[in-house]
This record gives structure tokens, C-alpha cells and sequence, in this order.
């Protein structure tokens, strides 16, 4: 029996559609949901960690600015006389034990008056001021053939953050023991200073 030769042939594949042979893999809906959670999670974790950083440097920079502060101070009170700590710097002036000492953000010194300012009162980040004890403190005499008399009187460098409530707090401070006070350790800090002023020969021994 004679086949036709039309039976041979394969039928007419349909033509491929035009998104059909450009279709790619691509991630399914439940992959990208998974990743997303991952992502999420991630950056919740780091975004819990902020504030714990930000509070860090904030302590540092405050340390930083702090330690400037004590040195602008310490230096000051090198090249100053002795009689000068309770000595008025200007007629009708304070003298240097009873000025408050403004610094801006970065520690440097703006003015040192006292009381209200026509300066800006937000560049004012830290306050600091001189307490010292009213009792002289006196030296041993030397052990050599004369004798020196040499007195010295103990304070501290107070530092703080500038607002009316540590302004307030330092203008209560009279004495170089009230700043040790359990009440002010979170509120101020403090470095230790002695100012120390020598006579000379007073007498020669016998």
C-alpha cells in the first residue's frame, strides 16, 4: 500500500512566542520574602547598636574636650601670681577663683564672665571654675643651711556641662572639699591642683 509521503512529516511545531524566548530564571516570591527577612533582621540588629555608639562618642568627645579644658587651666594657673588667685583681674572684677570660664564645643575658651553673657549663649557647651581651699598649706623647711618658707593651698579644676543647673551647682562650691561630696560626682568632674609659693631664705639656722 502506497503511504503518502504527507504522513511522514512531523505536524507544525506553533511558533515560539516573542516573551517566551526571552524568558529568564528568576527568584521566586518565597526566595525574595527569605532574603528580605534576612536583611531586615541585619539591619535591625544595627540599628539597635546606634545609640549605644553614639553615646559612646559622645562620652569621648566630652573626655576629650574635658582633658583641653584642664590644660588651658593648669597653664593658666602657672602663669599666674600667687596673691592674683584672690586678686580681682580687673577694678570691680572678680578675681580668678571666682570667675566661671565658658567653652564652646570643641574646648576652646570663649570669655570668662559671669552671670548672663550678650556672647550666644548655645556656643557655651562647657563650663568650668577654679575652687581652691581657704586654709594655706604650709611646706617642711628645707634641710639645707637656710630655711625656706614655702605655702601652698589645695583646690581643684571643676568642669561641666553649661546649664543653669551646673552653673547653679558650682556657684554653691566654696570650698576644695565640697567638690569630693557624693551629690556632685555625676554631675561635674574635677582635677586636683596645688598652688604652691615660695618666700625665699627667711632665716639662716643655728
Amino acid at each position: 500500500m502506497h503511504k503518502s509521503s504527507h504522513s511522514l512529516e512531523k505536524p507544525p511545531q506553533p511558533a515560539l512566542r516573542k516573551h517566551d524566548a526571552n524568558r529568564r530564571a528568576a527568584f521566586s516570591l518565597v526566595e525574595v520574602s527569605l532574603a528580605v527577612a534576612i536583611i531586615a533582621f541585619a539591619f535591625v540588629s544595627l540599628i539597635g547598636l546606634l545609640p549605644a555608639g553614639l553615646q559612646v562618642f559622645k562620652k569621648t568627645t566630652d573626655a576629650t574636650n574635658e582633658m583641653r579644658i584642664f590644660t588651658d587651666l593648669t597653664s593658666m594657673l602657672q602663669s599666674t601670681e600667687y596673691e592674683a588667685i584672690d586678686t580681682p583681674t580687673t577694678q570691680g572684677g572678680d578675681s580668678l577663683k571666682d570667675k566661671f570660664f565658658f567653652y564652646d564645643s570643641e574646648g576652646s575658651l570663649l570669655d570668662s564672665k559671669n552671670g548672663t553673657s550678650s556672647d550666644d549663649e548655645t556656643a557655651k557647651v562647657y563650663v568650668a571654675k577654679l575652687i581652691f581651699s581657704d586654709q594655706n598649706i604650709p611646706s617642711e623647711t628645707s634641710k639645707t643651711y637656710y630655711e625656706q618658707k614655702t605655702i601652698a593651698r589645695k583646690g581643684f579644676i571643676v568642669v561641666g556641662k553649661s546649664t543653669k543647673l551646673i552653673v547653679d551647682l558650682m556657684q554653691g562650691l566654696q570650698d576644695a572639699n565640697d567638690v569630693l561630696k557624693p551629690e556632685y560626682k555625676s554631675k561635674i568632674h574635677w582635677l586636683p591642683v596645688l598652688i604652691a609659693k615660695t618666700d625665699g631664705v627667711q632665716s639662716q639656722k643655728k
